[in-house]
């Protein structure tokens, strides 16, 4: 097994046990601990129990309890709470960016348009904001015109990194098409599809190497018997294919961050296979998704590279944990 990827596993593995125990009341305490405990690795950071407990406390004491930055999107928030230099100041920007949203989107209110905000808000200066969430509108418009029944909630976040880093998704746009086209008989859901095919966009491979490299790479990681590839995590495996190695060779690794996981306290029983191989597939992709490595879009900066693969990483954890929360109600000690 790779040290790097052994190393990351132990340490997000701590780092969720610790911070559950902080999370007692939380109905989903194991998924909200796991996934902040990936994004503090993802900075290249250890778990900070007593600022999140600060930060955590700050935001039920300043964000309403019918919020949906109260929900699904909690952790995410505190997390980056803790993360930021201004924990203050970085709340107050996402409420803000985020009411501006919710003003123009009355009826909406979701994880996803939380991420949207979050999105806007770290991708922009303070005087684009404004500017940014115009775009933003506009996109989806459009995006919606061409893909009605495609396009939904769960795009906003996409379309928010896009248009908050400068990127001009009207060039991906036919891309995406394509490549929706191209692979969407792989799954019976169509939603899913779609955010594979933005996904894939991004890549600066013709679109046939894409799809022949995604439907490859999911029968590897059946082969291996890692659950999920048919529908959530799917767009994971879209991700993978921006890494540099065979799908045998990605197959094999991520099946060894699974087994290595089933060792580790809070990873054994309590969660289903699926679940487990999501958080095998997040350490690879974090070990082994290199900006200076992966091939992308040439619409894209390099100078951005990284931060939209974080961001990539973000909206595929936050689409699959919307998929299935239900089932991450358990807080086991084993």
């Amino acid at each position: 097994m790779d040290i790097r990827s052994q190393i990351l596993l132990d340490q997000i593995a701590e780092d969720m046990n610790l911070l559950k125990k902080k999370m007692r009341w939380e109905a989903d305490a194991y998924a909200m601990s796991t996934i902040s405990a990936f994004l503090f690795a993802n900075a290249n950071r250890r778990a900070d129990i007593n600022k999140y407990v600060e930060c955590k406390k700050y935001l039920k004491k300043n964000v309403s309890i019918f919020s949906e930055i109260r929900g699904i999107a909690e952790a995410i928030v505190i997390t980056k709470m803790c993360l930021a230099d201004d924990y203050e100041g970085y709340l107050s920007g996402v409420v803000e960016t985020y009411k501006k949203l919710r003003k123009i989107h009355k009826l909406t209110a979701s994880a996803f348009m939380v991420m949207a905000a979050i999105n806007i808000y770290e991708g922009s200066d303070s005087n684009k904001i404004d500017e940014n969430i115009d775009k933003f509108e506009t996109v989806y418009k459009e995006m919606k015109t061409d893909h009605f029944w495609l396009t939904g909630d769960e795009d906003r976040p996409f379309i928010a990194m896009m248009v908050s880093a400068d990127v001009n998704i009207a060039s991906l746009s036919e891309d995406i098409s394509i490549c929706y086209e191209a692979c969407k008989a792989m799954s019976l859901s169509k939603q899913t599809m779609h955010t594979v095919a933005q996904i894939m966009s991004l890549s600066g491979k013709n679109v046939e190497a894409k799809a022949d490299d995604l439907k490859d790479t999911i029968a590897a990681l059946k082969r291996y018997q890692l659950k999920g590839m048919k529908y959530d995590l799917m767009p994971m495996a879209a991700a993978l294919g921006f890494i540099e190695a065979t799908p045998d060779e990605k197959a094999a690794s991520i099946k060894e961050n699974y087994d290595y996981l089933k060792k580790k306290k809070g990873f054994k029983w309590y969660i289903g296979g699926k679940q487990r191989s999501l958080y095998a597939i997040l350490a690879y992709a974090l070990v082994n998704m290199d900006g200076d490595r992966t091939v992308l879009n040439s619409v894209i900066s390099s100078t951005l590279t990284n931060i939209i693969i974080q961001q990539i990483m973000l909206m595929i954890i936050m689409i699959s944990l919307s998929y299935t929360s239900s089932s991450y109600n358990s807080s086991g000690s084993n």
